[in-house]
């Protein structure tokens, strides 16, 4: 499953609270918020975008190094979204370096180190008028990691930060961003992650840690999720498995002067177990 700020700060929600032009597509009168709940209806970013991308890699030596630089939408699969900016795009950039030991593909064993960012705009009614008044509001997101694998053990750890359209979540569904603290609001974490093939079988066991500091500069709505993945991977073939999670959770607020709602809603979240299968084709 997704790290508390792969899942937060990573997966871009889109509103269809308004268009491009300002008009309110779904209109909600008072004393109901726009946009409300029915407006957080379109699919999320998922890492993807459209545009214009440069890519390659190249070696030097043991050394395998690659880069990408991309200008896109800043919408996800959607042609456009409410808080698309018109004139405005997201330019995404990346560079990674691999020490190289062996193998090809994703089963090849190293060392690597890379960085990126993804920069942009976007716009959104966050207040509670009934009238579409959009404001405009960065969204910028960084990150550095490494990873490595030899023989049967791999670790990978990852720090990520971002300022500007925090979500917020289902505190708080009709403000999802989280107000002005959430719209121009930072927010970080990172996780760590470590994984051991059991040799002679096709067995992995996994232990994951991972961290999210979330409105960080916020008295109000300020809050720290922390999370302990224990988990384990049956290997059926190199394309397909069979994903066993125990998940022990926990969530607090960090603000001097947190909301209630906001309190109640962290005190209830819990630990998860889950079970997947990934095939990949």
């Amino acid at each position: 499953n997704f790290t508390w700020v792969g899942n937060q700060l990573m997966l871009e929600r889109f509103s269809n609270g308004i268009n491009q032009t300002g008009a309110i597509l779904s209109p909600a009168p008072p004393p109901l918020a726009l946009p409300g709940e029915a407006s957080w209806d379109s699919s999320f970013g998922a890492a993807r975008d459209t545009g214009l991308e440069v890519f390659d890699w190249f070696k030097t030596g043991d050394w395998e190094h690659s880069y990408a630089l991309m200008i896109g939408n800043g919408a996800g699969l959607e042609p456009y979204t409410s808080e698309t900016v018109e004139g405005q795009h997201d330019i995404y950039a990346y560079w990674s370096s691999e020490w190289v030991f062996g193998g090809h593909g994703p089963f090849q064993q190293g060392w690597k180190t890379f960085v990126w960012s993804q920069t942009g705009k976007r716009q959104l009614d966050n207040t509670d008028d009934g009238v579409a008044n959009p404001t405009v509001h960065d969204r910028n997101r960084y990150g550095i990691g490494t990873r490595y694998r030899r023989g049967d053990w791999r670790v990978t750890a990852e720090y990520m930060a971002g300022k500007g359209m925090i979500f917020q979540g289902p505190e708080k569904p009709n403000f999802a961003i989280g107000g002005g603290s959430g719209l121009d609001g930072k927010a970080n974490g990172y996780y760590a992650d470590v994984g051991y093939y059991i040799p002679g079988s096709n067995w992995e066991a996994d232990l994951r840690y991972d961290v999210y500091n979330r409105s960080t500069e916020s008295a109000a709505i300020a809050a720290q999720f922390k999370r302990t993945t224990i988990g384990a991977q049956y290997h059926l073939n190199k394309k397909s498995r069979i994903i066993l999670n125990y998940e022990i959770r926990s969530a607090e607020t960090t603000g001097s002067a947190p909301l209630g709602p906001l309190v109640a809603g962290l005190a209830q979240i819990g630990n998860r177990y889950g079970i997947q299968i990934t095939t990949i084709f």
